[in-house]
């Protein structure tokens, strides 16, 4: 899911000290929003951060080992995943949950995978899938989620040794 228009897209993520500028000030005006109780408007600003946040990650080819930036795309999916929550959209609370997490396991696939701090990451995630599931119902392949991020646990835990 994509909140940027294609335009602020080029403009805006090419700079890393521009992205994580921004970054900060939507997830102040997110809390704000939210605190408001203006969900749409929590929504479409928490949204902005969410995206930057995994350009910072997943895209961003300068600090590709940045766990700080790792911490902001986590805060800012889970604040995303809360608003919609809040607003009575579980089915897009377990949208952001899931991608969060995907996202985890994909750094766990890769090279990432020797750093602990992406261990504990997974283990947050999978906890608040566990407790969507047990709020508003299992998801279908809620099974397969956790055999798959067990695996990828026992895997970082082999790197700790």
């Amino acid at each position: 899911m994509r909140f940027l228009c294609e335009t602020h897209r080029q403009q805006l993520l090419q700079d890393e000290t521009q992205v994580l500028s921004h970054w900060h000030e939507w997830m102040r005006q997110g809390d704000d929003f939210l605190q408001a109780e203006q969900w749409a408007d929590a929504f479409r600003v928490l949204g902005c951060s969410f995206e930057a946040a995994e350009w910072l990650v997943f895209d961003c080819q300068k600090n590709q080992q940045d766990f700080a930036h790792l911490t902001h795309f986590i805060t800012a999916g889970h604040r995303l995943a809360g608003c919609c929550r809040r607003s009575g959209r579980t089915d897009l609370e377990l949208h952001f949950l899931l991608s969060i997490h995907y996202r985890l396991i994909d750094l766990a696939k890769g090279s990432a995978a020797e750093y602990y701090p992406l261990s504990l990451n997974l283990q947050e995630s999978v906890q608040r899938l566990k407790q969507h599931s047990h709020q508003h119902g299992a998801f279908e392949g809620y099974q397969d989620c956790l055999t798959e991020t067990d695996t990828y646990q026992k895997r970082l835990r082999r790197h700790l040794h």
